[in-house]
C-alpha cells in the first residue's frame, strides 16, 4: 500500500513528537550528570577515627555508576533512532522541506557542523572516563599508608603487602576494583559504538528503505481478496 502522507494534524503531531524526543535526549543527558554527581558524592570514604570504613566503596560506586550510565546511554541512543524514523517518514512523503534539506546536508561528510548529538555523547564519554579513574584517585588520597614491616608474616601476607604498598587498597577490594575496570571498559565500548554517526546513518538508511518499499507497493484498495485455498 503506498504511503498516504500526513495531513495537517498528523504533520503537527509529528513535529511535536520530534521536538519532544530532542528534549528527552537533553533530559537524559542532564539526569546522567545528576546521577554521576550523587554517586561520586556517596562514594567518598567515610572517615571515622582516622580509619576508612569501606575501602572498596569507591569501586562499588563506580560499578553501579557504569551500569546506570550504560542504561541511560542506551535510552539516549534509542531516542535518536526513533527520531530518525519520524524524520525519514517526513522526507519520503515530501512533507518537510527542512528535513529533506537537513538530510542532504548531513550526507556531505566534508561539511563540518556542531549539533547537539556529538556534545551530548562527549558528556557521556567524559562521565565514563571519570567513573573509571576516580576510585583509584580516592584510594591514593584517603587510604592510610601501609607499613610492610608489620604486615608481612608469611608468603601470602608478603604478596598482599606488596600489592597494598603498590596500590594502597586492601586485598578484599580486588574484586570490586576489577569489576570497576571491566564495567568501565564495557561502558566506553558502548559509547564508541552507539556514539558514532555510522550506526545512526546505517539505521536511517534502513528505515528509509522501509518507507520507500511501502511507498512503491501497489495499492490494494478495490482489489478483491482471493478466497483461502
Amino acid at each position: 500500500m503506498p504511503l498516504r502522507g500526513p495531513d495537517d494534524e498528523d504533520r503537527r503531531k509529528l513535529h511535536q513528537e520530534i521536538t519532544q524526543v530532542v528534549n528527552q535526549r537533553l533530559l537524559v543527558t542532564t539526569f546522567a550528570v545528576t546521577v554521576f554527581g550523587a554517586v561520586v558524592a556517596w562514594s567518598f570514604p567515610q572517615m571515622d577515627a582516622g580509619k576508612v570504613a569501606v575501602p572498596e566503596r569507591p569501586f562499588i560506586a563506580s560499578v553501579v555508576l557504569n551500569v546506570i550510565l550504560t542504561a541511560l546511554l542506551w535510552l539516549h541512543h534509542e531516542l535518536i533512532l526513533w527520531a530518525r524514523t519520524l524524520t525519514t517518514y517526513l522526507q519520503e512523503t515530501e512533507d518537510s522541506g527542512w528535513e529533506a534539506d537537513w538530510a542532504e546536508f548531513r550526507r556531505h561528510e566534508e561539511f563540518e557542523y556542531e549539533g547537539y548529538s556529538k556534545p551530548q555523547m562527549n558528556v557521556f564519554k567524559s562521565l565514563g572516563i571519570i567513573s573509571l579513574v576516580f576510585p583509584w584517585a580516592l584510594c591514593l588520597l584517603y587510604l592510610p599508608p601501609v607499613d610492610l614491616a608489620h604486615r608481612v608474616y608469611h608468603p601470602a601476607d608478603a604478596f598482599q603487602g606488596v600489592i597494598l604498598w603498590c596500590t594502597g587498597i586492601h586485598l578484599r577490594s580486588y574484586v570490586s576494583a576489577l569489576l570497576s575496570c571491566a564495567t568501565g571498559y564495557i561502558y566506553l565500548r558502548f559509547c564508541k559504538e552507539w556514539g558514532g554517526s555510522s550506526r545512526v546513518k546505517a539505521y536511517e538508511k534502513k528505515v528509509r528503505g522501509y518507507w520507500k518499499k511501502l511507498k512503491e507497493e501497489p495499492s490494494i484498495v478495490g482489489v478483491e481478496s482471493k478466497p483461502p485455498v
